[in-house]
């Protein structure tokens, strides 16, 4: 046989399977079809995940009279 990576297309995972999945966090991205807030693929370095620094948190009622 070749590699274990090199699996038929009619093969399907089981419950014992172990997958591993190596990636870049644009590539995780791309996988799971998630975008940026502005439209890009992960491109302006955030991890997708809420917080001050992408939530608008930080900002809120600033400015407000």
């Amino acid at each position: 046989g070749g590699p274990r990576w090199n699996l038929p297309d009619t093969y399907v995972l089981r419950t014992e399977d172990r997958v591993v999945l190596a990636a870049t966090r644009r590539g995780l991205a791309e996988l799971l079809g998630r975008r940026g807030r502005d439209g890009r693929d992960g491109q302006d370095g955030r991890d997708g995940r809420d917080g001050p620094e992408g939530s608008g948190a930080a900002g809120a009622g600033a400015g407000a009279v």
